[in-house]
């Protein structure tokens, strides 16, 4: 076959390959299969997830703005005061595949956009395992059961959008590492070009545990190196310079993701010098994101503790805990640690398993403890347990390793003999133990409803499905004694051990997702269209099933809650001091009831807040409110099956807002030796404006007075006032570095105002005041990214002298 055909049959195998892998994933994720133009959920809180609550408000945001040629949505002006975009660690802006929301509505696209990347995390899993030396078959059923894999999908049925494109560059990340290990061409920048699209997905953490995963196998191979020298092992293949290359080609990938995402790593650490959580988390507070030892028995079944809607063991959520791999990949995983644990890259990935695993334990294993205590980052992140993305890749490329072990049994007489034996013998080892266990202590499924007066392991043990169990554990066994029986039958047996897996993986599938209907998405909502006639530029108080951030976004309409992962903390200070009997988290984020009456009024007036919505039919009477109307309105998501229910609201006005934007001479002075929180909490806004130092020359000071507003976009803002003495204007936005003031024109000094606001010094007269936004870091960042883009375009097309890589380094593999 000549050279052309040779690139056909390349060509043709691995659109076999893409399809099959595509097929695979419809039939995991077949609810969505059957109904495309659904959206793509868990059964947990009626469908309510992360993805419902707020990422399809996120993506609809960036998108209009994209499709509307607007410039980049730096600042969204909509919530909390203003939230700085860029920089925000879950905005993921600079995501390419995020930019096609521009093009198509979130709504449509997301559930399939999840899918995509699952896919497209099986593809990366099967070029790997074939890098390895797998066969297609072998690295066929690693990249289906990643694809597939229980914790994966269950974090894909709460909606974690953000995570679940970061962990599809997982295998893709591996892959670009053993080129840069090689020394092969683009090995560097590839690997460099990998890290950043994982890091541009929006969720940090599972990057920094990639990057820290990467650094310790290079580590490793380092150390491999010199002990191979040290002790003459492959005397004279090893030159001096062989692990220094290795070291300065990860330092080199380091500079160079650090170039790549500097765009959006230079605002996003400025962003995280302001945030609540900038001081980091202590082990207390990580302790719930762990697994305990009990979650070990969900190896064996998933459902020990409960699903996602009713979940009752370890950790805080089903989707964070579920210690399950698929008990067919697991069976197919021991089988390549016990016949090939030499063989690369076996050994080291059951070695990287078991030390994700004792990670996710947390404080349980002294593994997370020392990373806590000793490496800088990993105290910024809670939960722990997000280890498990990384035991199910690593199980999912030890299962292909066993099923190609399986298959290679077929030219091998002697080792099909001995294995068919073995696994004889495992067969009936598993089916006495299982009996054992029905004899001894009854186990049995327990029923909806059905109390339990035991605890702990022993209550986990009566809820584990033994027939469901023995059943996926003989499905395996059967499946690999059929592979290496090497008989006429071995490519039904191939297709026997694809599609079991698919099976085992797509039941546990429709365990934990649900779809709701295009139909079933609120479109009609009159608290929207009651505010859009009368709200203007004032703020309102709703809760989220009520008004949520998608709607009110795509009508500006300015909230004082909505969703921010990780909200300001000067925003967070204002909300303490404004909610008093509620966790200031609690209220900002918008997701619980609120007592209308309980707050302070006088820092809702201060906020701008016109109208409020409060769920229930009968309104109580609230000092300072009046009731302006009473309605209902359908749920905003309903799962499929499920009766749409209606939400009565009742819509309350401030008898006496404060305007969004006013000037006013009193000041009112922070005491460092006080706390700040109560010192806003006894502020009169009205009367005096809470700042960190008094400017004004002494004499006499401008009174309240209202400013106009006349031009409110994400970057500017425009104000006229006019004053009779020196004063300060006070906007009740939200006061970010990146925002300049300007007095006709000339630039002028901002303080915080309130702890959360904008204030600038303004003298007498009439003047207008211009408001303007620049992310901070984003131009040096964008600058820094291109000439790094352009060297990484260099560097990989640069031609190199062996196309084979470093043969050294591939001696020593």
């Amino acid at each position: 076959m000549g050279e052309k055909g040779v690139d056909m049959s390349r060509t043709l195998s691995s659109c076999i390959v893409g399809l099959t892998l595509a097929a695979a994933a419809g039939v995991v994720f077949w609810r969505l299969s059957l109904h495309p133009a659904d959206l793509l959920v868990g059964p947990q809180h009626n469908g309510g997830n992360d993805v419902t609550s707020h990422v399809i408000a996120f993506r609809e945001f960036q998108g209009r703005a994209l499709a509307q040629l607007h410039p980049l949505p730096f600042w969204n002006p909509f919530s909390l005061g203003g939230i700085p975009w860029l920089g925000n660690p879950q905005s993921a802006l600079f995501y390419p595949p995020n930019w096609l929301y521009g093009l198509i509505t979130a709504r449509r696209a997301i559930s399939w956009m999840l899918v995509a990347h699952h896919w497209l995390a099986g593809l990366g899993t099967y070029l790997l395992c074939r890098r390895y030396g797998l066969c297609r078959s072998g690295a066929l059923f690693a990249g289906i059961c990643f694809l597939g894999a229980p914790y994966y999908v269950a974090q894909t049925g709460e909606g974690h959008y953000n995570q679940v494109c970061l962990v599809a560059w997982i295998p893709w990340a591996f892959f670009a590492l053993e080129r840069l290990r090689l020394g092969q061409r683009w090995g560097v920048p590839g690997t460099a070009a990998v890290l950043a699209l994982a890091f541009f997905c929006g969720h940090v953490q599972e990057a920094f545990y990639l990057v820290l995963l990467m650094t310790a196998l290079v580590v490793v191979d380092f150390a491999r190196f010199l002990w191979r020298r040290s002790e003459g092992v492959g005397s004279g293949e090893i030159p001096d310079s062989t692990p220094l290359r290795l070291l300065a080609r990860w330092l080199l990938v380091g500079a160079m993701v650090a170039g790549l995402t500097a765009i959006e790593l230079l605002p996003m650490w400025l962003y995280s010098r302001h945030c609540v959580r900038a001081g980091g988390m202590t082990m207390e507070q990580v302790t719930a994101g762990s697994l305990a030892l009990s979650s070990l028995l969900q190896m064996l079944d998933p459902f020990a503790f409960g699903g996602p809607a009713d979940y009752r063991g370890p950790g805080q959520y089903y989707w964070e805990a579920v210690c399950h791999f698929g008990i067919v990949p697991l069976v197919f995983a021991i089988a390549a640690v016990c016949g090939s644990c030499r063989r690369y890259p076996v050994l080291r990935f059951a070695v990287l398993w078991l030390a994700a695993l004792l990670f996710a334990l947390g404080d349980l294993a002294p593994v997370f403890p020392l990373l806590h205590r000793f490496v800088p980052g990993v105290s910024l992140f809670r939960e722990p347990a997000r280890a498990l993305f990384f035991c199910s890749f690593l199980t999912a490329v030890l299962a292909g390793a066993g099923f190609n072990q399986m298959v290679s049994m077929a030219t091998d007489g002697r080792r099909r003999r001995q294995y068919g034996v073995l696994i004889g013998l495992l067969i009936a080892v598993v089916g006495a133990a299982v009996l054992t266990i029905l004899q001894r202590w009854g186990l049995r499924p327990i029923a909806a409803g059905e109390s339990s007066s035991v605890s702990g392991w022993q209550a986990a043990l009566q809820a584990i499905s033994a027939a469901r169990v023995f059943g996926w554990l003989l499905v395996a066994l059967l499946a690999m004694f059929l592979l290496s029986l090497g008989t006429r039958l071995s490519r039904y047996a191939l297709a026997v051990g694809l599609c079991v897996v698919c099976a085992e993986l797509g039941w546990h599938a429709g365990q934990v997702l649900r779809t709701i209907p295009a139909g079933a998405v609120r479109r009609d909502n009159s608290l929207l269209e009651f505010l859009q006639q009368r709200a203007g530029p004032d703020r309102v108080l709703a809760k989220q099933e009520l008004l949520s951030d998608r709607e009110a976004w795509s009508a500006g309409i300015h909230k004082v809650q909505g969703y921010d992962p990780v909200p300001l903390g000067r925003v967070g200070m204002a909300a303490a001091a404004l909610s008093p009997r509620q966790d200031p988290a609690t209220f900002l984020v918008g997701f619980a009831d609120f007592d209308l009456g309980a707050l302070r009024k006088p820092l809702i007036d201060a906020w701008g807040v016109r109208y409020a919505a409060v769920a229930g039919n009968a309104g109580e009477s609230v000092e300072g409110w009046r009731i302006v109307a009473s309605r209902r309105l359908q749920a905003e998501f309903t799962l499929a099956g499920q009766v749409v229910s209606e939400l009565p609201y009742v819509v309350y006005e401030n008898a006496n807002p404060m305007p969004r934007a006013y000037v006013l001479g009193r000041a009112a002075v922070l005491d460092s030796r006080r706390d700040a929180v109560r010192q806003l909490a006894a502020l009169d806004p009205r009367t005096a404006v809470l700042l960190e130092r008094d400017v004004l020359p002494p004499g006499p000071r401008q009174s309240f007075r209202e400013a106009t507003i006349v031009q409110h976009t994400p970057a500017r803002v425009t104000v006229t006032a006019g004053l009779d003495a020196p004063g300060y204007l006070v906007l009740s936005d939200v006061l970010y570095p990146g925002w300049t003031a300007l007095i006709d024109g000339k630039p002028a000094s901002m303080l915080a105002a309130n702890l959360a606001f904008r204030a600038v010094l303004v003298p007498p007269g009439n003047h207008t005041i211009e408001f303007l936004y620049s992310p901070p870091g984003f131009k040096p960042g964008a600058v820094l990214t291109t000439v790094t883009l352009l060297a990484g375009i260099g560097l990989g097309l640069r031609k190199r002298k062996t196309s084979g890589g470093d043969p050294q380094l591939r001696r020593i593999r």
